[in-house]
């Protein structure tokens, strides 16, 4: 998608906003796959992080905290779908 922005001339907002979805998407991969190196580039590459961002970051570096999270996930996700209305 970055490659079509610069090929067409794109605004550097609209670049801005895909690099960012991008970047988060590589977060979210790298604490998936607890990928230290993709969270240290993406760390390298943003320059600031919101409060997630930085719960998932360091999730991606240390075992014990991403085992804490995917336990909370998974926990709100059990919620979630026990209040789900089934008609």
């Amino acid at each position: 998608m970055l490659y079509l922005c610069n090929k067409y001339n794109l605004t550097s907002s609209l670049v801005s906003v895909y690099e960012a979805k991008i970047q988060n998407n590589k977060l979210d991969l790298a604490f998936y796959e607890m990928d230290s190196s993709l969270a240290e580039e993406v760390r390298r590459r943003k320059k600031k992080f919101t409060w997630t961002q930085w719960i998932k970051f360091f999730g991606s570096k240390y075992k014990i905290v991403n085992i804490f999270l995917s336990f909370g996930y998974l926990c709100k996700n059990l919620k979630l779908n026990k209040n789900a209305k089934w008609n």
